[in-house]
């Protein structure tokens, strides 16, 4: 659960977010803040006006998209009019907080953009403190939505800096901490430890209880995740006294931190005990998070306690707990995000598998595989959703040099008319006007031409993105068909020792037969071996045509089945138990096919399958 811990307390993250992006207001709709910040508005006239309007508009953000926006561009239109720097990047910086909290990411990218310079030219404390408030915000838009973890370093990073300089130990934890999750998102594990220790001590250090929380929550349960990969009892003792430690901080003060917290420590903590094997303990622990979470519809959370518990009953052969536990898991599942529900069914299907139930568990593996699809379509639209806006924000950047050049061209232009008209050289200004002319014609020409290679760069660029793209999908598509190819050589295998077993029960035939002639059925190949084939051809679309080309004469069926079992590298075993035959007989029918193949015995057949 400890990545699913971490997803689901970003709430709490958010929440920071908010005291770190504003400059005062509260998050829930307060109706008499609104009124009495609307009947301030409207008697002030000079710049605090500004400042009034942008606490309004953050009030309406969550609720009022509309009316967020037209009261920021009130504010800003007023900051503009006064000349305040400060005021007016951090009125840019407000409007870009209304579109990244309605996911409108690319207008908040620019409006980050138009603040940062604005804040730059700014001088005071205040003013630097915007700065950082405004790296943070959009550290967070590149990290939560967008992905682009290595940006979201670099401006975290420039908050950071700048809260340590000023001593802000408070808002340089939650810094820290950020950057930590960005550097484990990209699983630079040594770098992410050793920021998640900085914002550790930070933390201690600002004295703030919520904060140490969400950095002791973040921390270990990376620390779990990497136990669960490397089994290395170290990490697991770190677990355990830190997560213990956390629980006790929050029930020494239950008033100062949020209330899913408690619960998500919890879970966290029976989870590490369940690899200890302390079961006793770990019911315990999850029925009390359950206890918690109920009432904060807290469905990630539950669907993963029950989970746990499904499995570890399971381990104790307590099929009617596990079962029940199952149910219970499967009635929260659908409201879970999907990450969660990958972790999730992978766990109940390894539970099914302890309980014996292979219909479950084949349910319970479809289940995750189409979320896993869901996972890999997420991923490939969000990369696209990235590299667009990045193409529309550089495109935007390239027009508006291109303005700002032609600009300067026309005044350069002027100056040179008004000191021709002087001079009354009507034949002298009109052969300099004429060069001139030419001039700015050959470089806005190649302005053209360097904006028209950019356009072609980007497009190469999302080109070669959509090729990286399609050859995960193909990978995959060879892993899915390799898997499923694996799986039928698996049940064949465990069929015919199941016969094996059942054909040594003594004087028990007839009563046996109607389990042989199910065995038997289930050992036919056709439909699993039509479905095969519908498979491979998706990967290897004209293998059997080149191979029916190749070959002297027609190929049976058999025979085409050796070969795309060849090309899938399956070894003479493995053909046997797939086709439910003998391993001489997989050998003879390799030998008649390197013959109808009129191959010279110094060719490996296999060899000229992989080349084909």
């Amino acid at each position: 659960m400890s990545t699913s811990a971490r997803f689901y307390c970003s709430v709490a993250a958010y929440l920071l977010w908010v005291l770190l992006a504003s400059s005062g207001p509260a998050v829930a709709q307060n109706q008499p803040l609104i009124d009495s910040l609307q009947r301030a508005a409207a008697v002030q006239t000079d710049t605090t006006k500004a400042w009034t309007l942008t606490k309004l508009a953050w009030e309406y953000r969550p609720y009022n998209k509309e009316r967020a926006l037209a009261i920021n561009e009130e504010a800003l239109a007023i900051a503009n009019q006064a000349g305040f720097f400060e005021q007016q990047g951090f009125c840019w910086m407000a409007l870009g907080n209304v579109y990244n909290f309605h996911e409108q990411d690319a207008q908040a990218l620019k409006a980050y953009q138009t603040a940062e310079p604005l804040l730059r030219r700014a001088v005071g404390s205040r003013a630097t403190v915007r700065m950082a408030q405004l790296h943070y915000n959009w550290g967070l838009l590149l990290q939560d939505r967008l992905s682009d973890h290595s940006a979201a370093i670099r401006h975290q990073m420039q908050a950071m800096r700048i809260y340590e300089r000023l001593g802000r130990s408070r808002e340089q934890a939650i810094c820290l901490n950020a950057i930590a999750n960005s550097l484990w998102a990209e699983r630079w594990i040594p770098e992410s430890f050793a920021y998640y220790r900085r914002a550790e001590a930070a933390a201690l250090s600002s004295g703030d209880i919520q904060v140490q929380i969400e950095v002791i929550n973040d921390f270990y349960s990376s620390y779990l995740d990497l136990y669960a990969k490397e089994q290395d009892p170290a990490y697991l003792q770190l677990v355990i006294e830190n997560l213990g430690r956390g629980v006790q901080l929050i029930r020494r003060h239950p008033e100062q931190i949020q209330p899913q917290y408690l619960p998500t420590f919890l879970t966290n903590l029976a989870e590490a005990h369940a690899w200890q094997g302390e079961y006793a303990l770990v019911r315990r622990l999850l029925q009390e998070s359950n206890v918690r979470a109920a009432p904060l519809h807290a469905n990630n959370l539950l669907a993963n306690n029950y989970s746990i518990l499904a499995n570890i009953e399971a381990r104790q052969h307590r099929a009617g707990l596990a079962k029940a536990a199952i149910r219970q898991s499967s009635h929260y599942l659908a409201s879970c995000s999907l990450n969660d529900q990958a972790s999730i069914t992978q766990r109940l299907q390894k539970t099914a598998i302890l309980l014996n139930s292979w219909q479950s568990a084949h349910y319970w593996s479809s289940r995750y595989a189409t979320v896993r699809d869901s996972l890999m379509e997420r991923a490939k639209k969000q990369t696209v959703r990235r590299l667009t806006i990045q193409y529309e924000v550089e495109k935007k950047d390239l027009s508006i040099r291109g303005l700002r050049q032609q600009t300067r061209y026309q005044r350069r232009l002027l100056l040179l008319l008004g000191g021709l008209a002087l001079l009354l050289l009507a034949g002298a200004a009109t052969l300099i006007y004429s060069n001139r002319l030419r001039r700015r014609l050959a470089e806005q020409q190649l302005l053209l031409s360097e904006q028209q290679a950019l356009v072609d760069r980007q497009e190469k660029l999302l080109a070669q993105q959509q090729q990286e793209q399609l050859q995960l999908e193909i990978d995959y598509k060879h892993r899915e068909l390799t898997t499923s190819t694996l799986h039928l050589e698996r049940k064949n295998e465990l069929l015919l020792t199941l016969r094996k077993e059942l054909e040594r029960v003594p004087e028990s035939g007839q009563q046996l037969k109607p389990a042989f002639r199910l065995i038997d059925k289930n050992l036919q190949l056709n439909d699993d071996l039509n479905q095969f084939r519908r498979h491979f051809e998706g990967v290897h679309p004209s293998f059997f045509l080149d191979l029916t080309e190749q070959a002297q004469g027609p190929l049976s069926s058999t025979e085409l089945r050796y070969c795309a079992y060849l090309r899938l590298g399956l070894s003479t075993k493995e053909i046997a138990n797939l086709l439910n035959i003998e391993p001489h007989s997989v050998r003879v029918g390799k030998h008649r096919l390197k013959q109808k193949l009129n191959l010279d015995k110094t060719i490996d057949l296999e060899h000229f399958i992989n080349n084909l």
